[in-house]
């Protein structure tokens, strides 16, 4: 969800006459990317390992935006990474989807059901905190389900963005020439 929301904040920040930030100024960004990196390395691992690598990348994900609430816009996606963490965690390092959502979109819910997928499973009875996990059908852009998380790090971002690509409002004085 967050590659296509930055997409679409960045056009809608341009339409808007921003521009590229001279300098972003968050502290510490490689630390998202070694977050990714986590989340990319447990798609390879074992499923009993896979669940600690995704605990670990929301973990230093978390300690990477701490950095950075001084921003406010940065404490929004804090939030929503932050419920997110707390879903998985409770679940056992396993995001939990439901199945109706899911299939309602026309997705295979197959490795859901059968336990393969690495990091989500179907949400049931047996699960927590199922309001935190991905309940909200997103048909655009990209079909997908969602999670509250999830949309507070996408409007967290969205306006971090537009923030960091907006120009000052500037008045020039004109003068009447007659």
């Amino acid at each position: 969800m967050l590659l296509d929301m930055i997409l679409i904040s960045v056009l809608v920040a341009v339409i808007r006459g921003g521009r590229p930030a001279d300098s972003i100024n968050i502290r510490h960004p490689w630390i998202i990317f070694v977050s990714l990196g986590l989340q990319l390395v447990a798609v390879a691992t074992p499923r009993a390992i896979s669940p600690v690598l995704i605990l670990t990348a929301y973990a230093v994900l978390l300690a990477g935006l701490a950095l950075n609430l001084d921003k406010q816009h940065m404490r929004l996606i804090f939030v929503g990474v932050l419920l997110n963490t707390v879903v998985i965690g409770l679940n056992a390092g396993h995001m939990p989807v439901s199945v109706v959502a899911a299939q309602g979109l026309g997705f295979n819910t197959q490795p859901l059901l059968a336990g393969t997928d690495f990091k989500r499973v179907a949400m049931t009875d047996h699960t927590l905190f199922n309001f935190l996990g991905d309940v909200i059908p997103v048909p655009f852009p990209m079909p997908r389900v969602v999670s509250i998380g999830d949309v507070l790090i996408a409007l967290g971002a969205f306006l971090l963005i537009q923030e960091f690509m907006s120009r000052p409002v500037t008045f020039r004085a004109r003068r009447l020439s007659l």
